[in-house]
């Protein structure tokens, strides 16, 4: 028995078992995270898979059509027209008219189809210009009528500008 502490052996050697039971407890999460950021540097930062067939891509990337991006660009105008008519509602009154369920559902009627003919796209592609013709009239506009672009986020303007060019795109390669 230590007379100095008024333990016995016994009890010493418990305390000293505990206490290395706890260093390796907290030791060993430490040790395995050290391993697995040594694992991490030692191995190639570029990992993933590698297709060489140029014929395959991923399910998960879908590649933009024509009809897809003027859909996108004409959601956009909607967001910017309801932002610009925030400002001016009390004067304005009514919000311009937007086509929004005709437009989506003249766009869902082309793209839930397995194969569509060149004549529905060029047609579907043409409604879509032209909902985002009158988008971007209303838009003018608004701003005419004194509507500000400082109220726009810096996306939206940036997707102001995009959809601009967006629309006149097709404008001139199709002759619309």
């Amino acid at each position: 028995m230590d007379f100095r502490l008024g333990k016995t052996q016994k009890e010493e050697i418990r305390e000293r078992s505990a206490s290395c039971r706890e260093n390796r407890l907290i030791l060993l999460p430490i040790q395995n995270l050290k391993s697995k950021i040594q694992n991490w540097l030692s191995e190639p930062s570029n990992s993933g898979k590698l297709i060489l067939d140029a014929t395959c891509a991923p399910a998960d990337i879908s590649y933009p059509t024509d009809l897809e991006i003027l859909n996108e660009a004409r959601k956009h105008t909607e967001k910017i027209i309801d932002a610009l008519h925030r400002q001016k509602k009390w004067e304005l009154g009514r919000k311009p008219r937007t086509y929004r369920k005709q437009a989506r559902k003249d766009y869902l009627e082309v793209v839930k189809k397995r194969r569509v003919k060149q004549k529905e796209r060029r047609k579907a592609i043409k409604k879509q210009l032209h909902y985002i013709q009158r988008n971007l009239g209303y838009i003018d506009d608004l701003i005419a009528l004194g509507a500000e672009l400082k109220s726009l986020t810096k996306c939206q303007y940036k997707t102001l500008l995009v959809v601009t060019e967006v629309y006149r795109q097709p404008i001139l390669d199709f002759g619309f």
